[in-house]
């Protein structure tokens, strides 16, 4: 009987053990992490895609001019199995206010969304090609185009300059200084995405530590976003070396793989497909520093003027999450559609496009996106944002402070000079889309 017993006491104490291990097991199972924490005048669509060879990049000074560009008729699933990228879930505990004023569209004018090479915005040329725009635009009543500029820097320019180009794909960094800074008032819509290893410090082999950078010339495109991953792999790896002391030599984006490969420069700081270029055809690159070291510091996002018509920027917000639910299907036909797309797009394989995605943490749903805009870490990014920028001579001549302008977030609060917010993040349409209500 007293052996019975024990038997009996030792299943109820084993019982309640492995009980206690499927709670713990299903509450780390509840746990999503969230994230800690980063584009280019007008040309229309073309008539079909052109496909580069991979290892080419694309010459931007033989762009051709402005033309009218139709949708190829079909496109063909990239492979018969692409495994979609994991979905990355964030949970929001905050709501955006989705309260937006109003402001109508001009029935006779066609605004124009600018978008350059990066993998983050290959998208774009989808939504437009794909058909998914134009059924938006006709559900708002209001006529939106897709530009593509080949040069980041041009549609930065162009969007300072032109008045139908109403909204432009731009990193966080790029936002303040090529528009903020230099007067436009600008207003983010949608986050899509960090770097999260994109944008990356490529050296010869003869260069193993920051310290060594100090006595070569480094080939950059001056003020960009790429100067801010310089400045934080600078304060991680080397924090005794000073930026200023650096010797960097602008280079444009379609330069830096011949120019790295046959001048001088033993150091390269970009972002893809020209840093995974330069690291396939120059023997002896390697990867100094990346956008993976700093994770939600260099954002790619959609900004917009004020004034733009409301009906805008729903047909955008709603394109983009339609053409994302595509790219992150787990349907591999589905998938498949879209990657092959850009794959022809940017003259890459699909592996090579894939490869890109994987270290580009995108925002595929609303509610992802909304978790980052509403969070604490979005104030500490910009802050250190604006102030390399503003301690390393970027801000206008005449800026006394980085409290120059004013970074406006959803919480109310105000980085910098309140009665002149120059940039504003709102996450009014990415919770309605969020919502279902677009």
């Amino acid at each position: 009987m007293k052996k019975i017993i024990m038997f009996a006491v030792l299943a109820v104490a084993f019982a309640v053990s492995c009980a206690k291990e499927e709670g713990k097991k299903a509450d780390v199972e509840k746990v999503v992490k969230a994230p800690v924490e980063a584009a280019k005048p007008v040309l229309e669509p073309k008539e079909e895609v052109k496909i580069q060879p991979p290892v080419a990049e694309p010459d931007v000074k033989s762009a051709p001019a402005e033309t009218d560009v139709k949708a190829p008729e079909a496109v063909k699933p990239a492979v018969e199995a692409i495994a979609p990228v994991p979905e990355k879930k964030v949970e929001s505990v905050k709501r955006a206010d989705v309260t937006v004023p109003e402001i109508p569209a001009d029935p006779n004018m066609t605004y124009k969304i600018g978008w350059s090479r990066y993998i983050g915005w290959e998208i774009w040329g989808y939504i437009w090609a794909s058909g998914i725009m134009e059924k938006w635009a006709a559900k708002y009543g209001v006529k939106v185009a897709v530009d593509f500029y080949s040069d980041y820097g041009e549609s930065m320019s162009a969007f300072n300059t032109q008045e139908d180009l109403v909204g432009l794909t731009i990193t966080n960094m790029d936002a303040l200084l090529a528009l903020s800074l230099s007067g436009s008032d600008v207003e983010v819509d949608i986050i899509g995405d960090f770097s999260d290893d994109n944008d990356q410090v490529l050296a010869y082999a003869d260069v193993t530590t920051f310290a060594d950078m100090v006595t070569h010339k480094i080939i950059i495109q001056r003020g960009t976003v790429s100067e801010f991953l310089l400045y934080r792999c600078l304060g991680k790896y080397a924090p005794e070396v000073k930026f200023s002391d650096l010797q960097l030599s602008h280079t444009g984006e379609a330069e830096m793989v011949t120019t790295f490969a046959t001048d001088t420069a033993l150091v390269a700081v970009t972002w893809n497909p020209h840093a995974m270029n330069i690291l396939q055809q120059v023997s002896g690159a390697h990867t100094m520093c990346g956008s993976a070291d700093f994770p939600g510091e260099i954002l790619d996002m959609l900004v917009f003027k004020p004034g733009t018509p409301t009906a805008v920027k729903k047909v955008a917000v709603g394109s983009w999450y339609e053409a994302l639910t595509e790219l992150n299907a787990k349907d591999p036909s589905v998938r498949g559609k879209v990657l092959d797309f850009i794959a022809q797009q940017t003259g890459f394989t699909v592996p090579a496009v894939e490869s890109q995605l994987r270290t580009t943490f995108m925002y595929y749903t609303p509610a992802d996106a909304l978790a980052y805009t509403m969070s604490d870490q979005l104030p500490k990014t910009m802050e250190y944002v604006r102030s390399f920028c503003f301690d390393n001579k970027m801000f206008p001549a005449d800026a006394k402070s980085k409290d120059d302008v004013g970074i406006a977030f959803p919480d109310g609060s105000i980085q910098g000079n309140k009665d002149k917010v120059r940039l504003t993040f709102n996450p009014a349409y990415m919770q309605l889309a969020a919502d279902g209500k677009l």
